[in-house]
């Protein structure tokens, strides 16, 4: 129970502070599942460019372990101050970020790559703007990392 008690209250601390990078761990989760669960979508000319990178089954265990990963790093962040984990969890979570933006990357220039501009649909107004909050979060968290790197080294954060 105290155990619970204490991700519950670390999680509540950084919730709002990570918000993005909540949703955006969860958006790839859910996105891994439905590529692994779900029927063809590789199939739709959007899809074309992905699948010659890889199967859709692949892409879909790539996406949920991500998203898997970046969850428990949010979990794990801030809830266990004061340990060796505390320490490298920003390089985690910026490593997670660029990770997650690499992926809604390629889908956003599968998406693009539609050979017939009216068939594009609403992809492109949606991937882009997951790569580009997944490049905004891997900002915050590489100045997070640095700043738990200043604090090892010279006791104090950086300016």
């Amino acid at each position: 129970m105290i155990i619970v008690r204490r991700v519950a209250t670390g999680v509540a601390s950084h919730f709002k502070a990570r918000f993005g990078e909540w949703i955006s761990a969860l958006i790839l989760l859910n996105w891994g599942l439905v590529l692994s669960c779900l029927g063809p979508i590789f199939d739709r000319p959007a899809m074309a460019w992905l699948a010659e990178i890889g199967g859709q089954q692949q892409w879909g265990v790539a996406c949920y372990s991500i998203g898997l990963a970046r969850t428990l790093a949010l979990v794990l962040n801030g809830t266990f101050a004061g340990t060796p984990w505390s320490r490298f969890s920003p390089h985690v979570r910026a490593l997670m970020s660029v990770l997650s933006c690499l992926v809604w990357t390629s889908v956003s220039l599968s998406v693009l790559s539609q050979s017939d501009i009216s068939q594009i649909g609403i992809g492109l107004a949606v991937y882009p703007v997951l790569a580009l909050t997944d490049l905004f979060s891997c900002a915050c968290a590489s100045l997070d990392a640095r700043n738990s790197d200043e604090v090892h080294r010279y006791g104090r954060a950086a300016r």
